[in-house]
C-alpha cells in the first residue's frame, strides 16, 4: 500500500531571492518515501538544488527557521547523513522545478511509528545550488491525492503558454479542496475547472462541460480563480466546495456523478473564457509500474493505453502467426506418416 503526503511551499524566512510557490508530493510505500518538487519562483537554471527533510517534529505552518526545523532527518544513532547524498531537483530557464525529481530514502515512513522515521509533521527545505535555505513546507499526510500535470490545451493556438500542477483532495468533512500552481501566463488572471471529460483533446470536447449534477448548482461559476503575480505570470489559487446535498451535490473520488478522479481540470482565461490549459486528474497514491507517475502532456493516458492495445494486437498477431506455424507442421507430419504406412503396407504386400 501507498500513502501520500503533500507540503506546502512558501519562501524560507531570511531569503531576499524570488518569491518560491508549489508543493512538494511524498509517496510512502515499503519504509521508502519518494519527494516530487512542482515548485516555480526559483532560480533559473539550478543544476543540482537539494531538498532535504530536516528533523524538528510538527513545526507550524510559517515556523521554518533554523532554530526550528533542525538539521537533517536521520537515525539519531547514525552518523551517517543519508540526505548529502540523495539526488537533488534541477530547475528550468523560469525558475519551474523539474516535476520528475526523486529523492528516495529508505528507513523512512510518512506517519508510521516513530523507528522508522515518519516524516509527517516535519519540514521540507529547499536549497539553492550552493547550499542556502530558499523554500520550506510542512509535511502532511493526505487520505488519498489526484494529481494533473498543466500544460497548453491542444485546441489554443495563442501566446498564453499554460504549465503547471492541479491538486485535489476530499476531506473528511465531504468539502472538496484543490490547488493550482501555473506559470507563463503574462500576468493573466485566469480561472481553474474540473470538466466532465477524461482527457484535453479536440476529440473529446477539450474537458468537455463542467463537472455538474444535472439539475443542481454549477460551483464552478463561483469557484477556480487563480491568482497572477503581475510581475511573473505565475499564478496560484486555492479551491474550497463545501459539500452541499441540495445545492451541488457530494464530490467522491470515483463514484459518479460527480467522481474527480480521471477528470480534465480546464484553465481558462478569466476574461474571455478561453480554454488555454489542460490536465487530467491521477491517484497520485496509486501503486504503479511506471517511473512516471503522471502523463507529461494532456492525453498522454490516452497514449498509453493506445500503445498497451497496440502490444495486445500485436501479442495475437504473433500468436495466430505461430498456431498456423504449428498447423501447416502437423499437416506436414500426418501426411509424412500417412506415406510410411502406404509404403509398409505395399512392403507387405511384396513378402
Amino acid at each position: 500500500m501507498t500513502v501520500v503526503g503533500l507540503a506546502k511551499i512558501s519562501p524560507y524566512p531570511g531569503y531576499t531571492g524570488l518569491t518560491p510557490s508549489g508543493f512538494v508530493l511524498i509517496t510512502e510505500k515499503t519504509s521508502t518515501i519518494t519527494m516530487t518538487p512542482f515548485v516555480t519562483g526559483l532560480e533559473p537554471d539550478v543544476q543540482g538544488g537539494g531538498f532535504h527533510v530536516h528533523s524538528v517534529s510538527n513545526p507550524g505552518e510559517s515556523e521554518c527557521a533554523d532554530a526550528v526545523v533542525g538539521g537533517h532527518y536521520n537515525q539519531p544513532d547514525s552518523d551517517t547523513d543519508v540526505w548529502t547524498s540523495a539526488p537533488k531537483y534541477s530547475t528550468d530557464g523560469d525558475g519551474i522545478s523539474n516535476h520528475w525529481a526523486r529523492s528516495v530514502n529508505s528507513g523512512f515512513t510518512l506517519n508510521g511509528e516513530i523507528e522508522t522515521l515518519p516524516v509527517e509533521g516535519k519540514a521540507v527545505v529547499l536549497h539553492s545550488a550552493d547550499g542556502e535555505k530558499v523554500a520550506c513546507g510542512i509535511i502532511k499526510y493526505k487520505e488519498r491525492l489526484e494529481v494533473a500535470i498543466l500544460s497548453k490545451i491542444p485546441s489554443y493556438t495563442g501566446s498564453i503558454n499554460t504549465n503547471g500542477v492541479a491538486i485535489f483532495s476530499i476531506l473528511p468533512s465531504k468539502t472538496l479542496s484543490g490547488l493550482i500552481q501555473i506559470s507563463g501566463h503574462s500576468a493573466t488572471p485566469a480561472k481553474a475547472h474540473i470538466h466532465s471529460s477524461n482527457d484535453c483533446t479536440e476529440k473529446h470536447g477539450n474537458g468537455g462541460s463542467h463537472l455538474i449534477v444535472e439539475g443542481k448548482i454549477d460551483a464552478w461559476e463561483t469557484h477556480g480563480d487563480v491568482v497572477v503575480d503581475l510581475s511573473t505570470g505565475i499564478g496560484s489559487g486555492t479551491i474550497t466546495i463545501p459539500y452541499d446535498e441540495i445545492g451541488i451535490g457530494e464530490f467522491t473520488y470515483d463514484t459518479d456523478p460527480l467522481s474527480i478522479h480521471s477528470r480534465a481540470i480546464v484553465i481558462h482565461e478569466a476574461g474571455t473564457g478561453v480554454r488555454i490549459g489542460c490536465g487530467v486528474l491521477t491517484n497520485f497514491g496509486a501503486d504503479k509500474t511506471t517511473e512516471n507517475p503522471l502523463p507529461t502532456t494532456p492525453g498522454g493516458l490516452e497514449l498509453v493505453l493506445a500503445v498497451v492495445v497496440m502490444g495486445i494486437m500485436v501479442g495475437v498477431l504473433i500468436a495466430m502467426y505461430k498456431q498456423h506455424v504449428r498447423k501447416k507442421k502437423n499437416e506436414k507430419n500426418v501426411d509424412e506418416l500417412g506415406e510410411d504406412v502406404e509404403l509398409n503396407q505395399h512392403n507387405n504386400t511384396m513378402i
